[in-house]
């Protein structure tokens, strides 16, 4: 009698398995976006021979895999290579720009999120993301460049 129980339990546990993954959707796709980054750096934004500016950097490519659930709840991993720095032009003793400090980093971001969407039938929806996100650094570089004075 035990045996057939368990035999029992496991085929209901194979059914509810069956029906909750009838309603999952998998999704996979690529991505790509452009960062404005900031490096924060006490010693650099409070040396007056440092001028920070605004900085863009182009992350070029990312994938995502999500799998949704229901139609209002989701998660997704995605995996994007991100460049990201910071350029600080150098300023000599009469104020004037005289090169620039390059601050070049590339991360590998992997961001877990769960996604909270409207719902509905309709194939663009809004939706909402939350999570934790692991970042890499797999590459950085700090360079001068520096005019010579003539006077």
């Amino acid at each position: 009698m035990k045996s057939f129980g368990k035999l029992l339990l496991s085929f209901l546990l194979l059914i509810s398995t069956y029906v909750s993954f009838a309603q999952i959707q998998m999704h996979v796709g690529a991505t790509t976006a452009v960062n404005a980054t900031f490096v924060l750096d006490k010693g650099l934004s409070e040396d007056p021979r440092y001028n920070s500016t605004m900085t863009y950097n182009f992350a070029p490519i990312g994938v995502n895999f999500g799998v949704d659930f229901t139609k209002k709840f989701g998660l997704s991993l995605e995996s994007i290579l991100s460049n990201q720095g910071q350029i600080y032009e150098l300023i000599d003793a009469g104020k004037q720009i005289a090169g620039e400090r390059n601050i070049d980093l590339q991360y590998l971001q992997l961001p877990l999120l769960m996604r909270f969407m409207s719902g509905g039938n309709s194939g663009a929806r809004a939706n909402f993301n939350i999570g934790p996100q692991f970042s890499f650094l797999t590459q950085a570089t700090e360079s001068y460049e520096a005019k010579a004075g003539v006077n």
